[in-house]
């Protein structure tokens, strides 16, 4: 069985950008898909930890690990929005990126947690 083959879900990835607006001149920052952004596949696992106290009381957090082949370049920050995946698939979901590596060569390896913005 190749690694390919455990690629299950499909993401999409979207890079902060900045911008200056033509009138004031204010900072405009906003969220797009860097080139080859779309549609990559990945697989993705469960939280590490199942709740925990955060401003707003008990809820659902803990890192995630997901894996891509390595082509696309990931940054420090990205969100990954996770688009569909197999039966049973409940999204999209929006994760951040908080570290990446390439352990082995064949593979990307993301260390995600929950993203609370909005994407355009």
């Amino acid at each position: 069985m190749s690694f390919s083959a455990l690629l299950d879900h499909v993401a999409s990835v979207f890079r902060l950008t900045e911008s200056k607006a033509v009138i004031y001149g204010e900072t405009i920052k906003s969220y797009a898909i860097p080139l080859g952004g779309d549609d990559l596949a990945c697989t993705f696992t469960r939280r590490a930890t199942s709740q925990g106290t955060l401003p707003g009381g008990i809820r659902a957090v803990g890192d995630r690990s997901m894996y891509f082949q390595v082509g696309f370049e990931f940054a420090d920050r990205d969100v990954v929005k996770l688009k569909s995946g197999p039966v049973g698939f409940q999204g999209p979901q929006l994760l951040l990126v908080e570290s990446f590596a390439t352990p082995k060569g064949h593979h990307v390896e993301l260390r995600v947690t929950e993203f609370e913005g909005q994407l355009p």
